[in-house]
């Protein structure tokens, strides 16, 4: 089972994956009372981070310099924010956040993230 929430509010309940909207913060219930956050792409379901924002990581085995956003770390992050409806890149140094570039907001946020993710469903 997949629930949607608004707060502490269950919007709506859905039996199956194919159900479920994609790009949307979801709680997968595996077992009753063990909800875990998820992200539909596609048939797939992608794990966000604690903080609730999706991010995929490409690591580097020394520092790099990035054109965009522009800084040095040794990875560079695509990520999604299904709450505050934001899809970008982020440079890190180890886990030390370095620059953010968010390139879309809103509806196209969701749209990108689903082009790049949902893709292979």
């Amino acid at each position: 089972m997949f629930v949607r929430y608004s707060g502490p509010v269950p919007l709506h309940q859905y039996a199956t994956l194919e159900e479920a909207p994609q790009g949307e913060l979801l709680y997968y219930f595996p077992e009753p009372d063990h909800p875990v956050p998820v992200l539909r792409a596609g048939s797939r379901l992608l794990y966000p981070e604690p903080d609730g924002v999706y991010r995929y990581w490409v690591t580097y085995e020394a520092p790099t310099r990035f054109a965009l956003p522009e800084a040095e770390g040794d990875a560079l992050v695509v990520f999604y924010d299904p709450l505050g409806k934001a899809f970008g890149l982020e440079v890190y140094m180890g886990r030390r956040l370095q620059a953010r570039e968010v390139l879309h907001e809103g509806e196209m946020a969701k749209e990108a993230f689903l082009a790049l993710f949902g893709r292979w469903a």
